[in-house]
């Protein structure tokens, strides 16, 4: 990759990094205050709710997040940039708001099925009310990712965080109103953050309308919905199924688990915010650099997210004595396979791109609904003999057929110049070393912990040995570090 190129990327990646950083850190706070206002019931019912309004707000999306990043590139003036928003915008707010009222509606019956009482309808509606906010919230945050104002965009996702502790602590102990006050406090903190966020992007919006504008846009979002169910199926299927035919114990040893790897989710939405606005715009102006580029950049993406997982499992019983009691230690012989599927996901952010180029989302939709079935039926086969690493490995696997069938899908469509043999080379390394780490020694003495050191940087010394990693990386870096003293 170019050094202009590498500098812009890394100090947006750094910034995203630090608002994730910031955004976990508010649910850390919240969680024992929630814990300690709620009963387990109703914490329970929250959880649903939440959850449930997560998957509601991606279907109903229709893509929107992408299809608007995809098209604020391709327009070509200012003029073209405002009829996009303002008709993306206004057909989504619409659209979103009739959806999410219709269901408020019958929240009294659909609480009373999916939570076995009607008394968390109220909750519950305003739960579902808050889909529309949190549609144009996102929508908005997109305009300042494409402008690339990392640095307005985190802050005002940190003070949004900041605003819903208030508005939800504010209703549920200053008026005691409990779950409903928890709902309601969650949909008057999103409203209250719209109109700062419409001020920041002021210049996008002008009463215009497009109705062909719109078709296309649809027709490029719609297909990216399945994928939003298909992630739900990664993200949920194997702990129903670890529930019905592991037990409950596997299931709490899975959760801790995921718990440990979540640290490179976190790292993961770093890359996602970061890159999609850049190579958006590589693409439409210097097509041959971003081949090139982007064929580097998954190279980089293997060797970083690598060595943190092959940390990450390395450390995998030490993060367990932080962070739980002994009777989860076990949970350890999990954290390698899962975050070995982490790596595999994070390249699907290269991966993924050539699809995205070509307007060709149907693609992304069926190699996903693919992944999710096999995840499913490994899950489905395995878990009885071999309970939570067979859900764990299941789930690796899935994400590798993901980030292939993208890759290879993807060259048909538009070529990136993937570097193939450091990228296998880097990925191999990465495969033997991030399992493997769960028979190194817990660390009882200073040998220990250097044998675990060693183990770390045994990895990138295979890298660099094998060609994988040069010496002028080491210079890029060097630049990059000039570059932000």
């Amino acid at each position: 990759m170019s050094s202009s190129l590498s500098r812009r990327l890394f100090r947006d990646f750094a910034v995203y990094g630090g608002g994730e950083i910031a955004l976990r850190a508010t649910g850390f706070v919240m969680l024992p205050i929630y814990t300690r206002l709620l009963a387990a019931d109703e914490y329970g019912a929250w959880g649903f709710m939440t959850t449930a309004v997560g998957l509601l707000s991606a279907l109903l999306v229709l893509g929107g997040d992408t299809a608007y990043s995809r098209f604020f590139f391709e327009a070509k003036t200012n003029e073209e940039r405002q009829t996009l928003a303002s008709t993306w915008f206004l057909f989504l707010g619409v659209w979103t708001a009739a959806c999410s009222l219709l269901l408020a509606l019958f929240s009294r019956p659909i609480a009373a099925w999916f939570l076995h009482h009607h008394s968390y309808g109220l909750a519950l509606a305003f739960a579902v009310l808050s889909t529309p906010l949190t549609v144009m919230n996102i929508l908005l945050g997109e305009v300042l990712r494409n402008e690339f104002r990392a640095v307005t965009y985190t802050v005002l996702n940190v003070a949004g965080a900041i605003l819903l502790i208030g508005m939800t602590l504010l209703f549920v102990v200053g008026l005691h109103k409990e779950l409903t006050g928890l709902a309601f406090g969650t949909d008057a903190a999103l409203a209250a953050m719209l109109p700062i966020r419409l001020w920041t992007v002021r210049g996008h919006l002008r009463i215009r309308f497009s109705t062909p504008l719109l078709r296309r846009m649809i027709r490029f979002g719609a297909p990216l919905v399945p994928i939003s169910i298909a992630y739900w199926v990664f993200a949920v299927s194997d702990r129903i199924v670890l529930a019905k035919l592991s037990t409950l114990h596997a299931l709490g040893l899975y959760t801790v688990a995921g718990a440990v790897t979540a640290g490179l989710a976190l790292i993961q939405a770093a890359l996602a915010r970061a890159l999609g606005p850049h190579a958006m715009r590589m693409y439409e102006h210097a097509p041959d650099d971003a081949r090139r580029a982007l064929g580097r950049l998954l190279v980089y993406v293997v060797v970083v997210f690598g060595a943190v997982c092959v940390a990450t499992s390395a450390f995998a019983h030490e993060l367990l004595i932080a962070l739980a009691t002994p009777g989860y230690y076990g949970a350890a012989a999990a954290v390698g396979p899962l975050a070995l599927g982490a790596l595999f996901y994070a390249t699907t952010q290269v991966t993924s791109l050539p699809m995205t180029f070509v307007k060709q989302t149907g693609h992304l939709s069926r190699i996903a609904a693919l992944a999710a079935i096999v995840n499913l039926a490994l899950n489905l086969a395995l878990v009885p003999a071999f309970g939570m690493l067979a859900s764990a490995w299941a789930t690796a696997a899935a994400y590798l057929l993901l980030t292939a069938g993208y890759a290879i899908v993807g060259q048909r469509l538009w070529r990136i110049d993937y570097d193939i043999r450091s990228t296998i080379t880097a990925v191999v390394v990465a495969a033997v070393l991030i399992p493997t780490a769960r028979v190194l020694p817990d660390v009882s003495s200073g040998l220990t912990l250097g044998t675990k050191i060693a183990y770390v940087l045994l990895y990138g010394a295979l890298l660099f040995a094998t060609g994988v990693v040069r010496r002028s990386d080491f210079a890029r870096l060097r630049v990059l570090g000039e570059s932000r003293t």
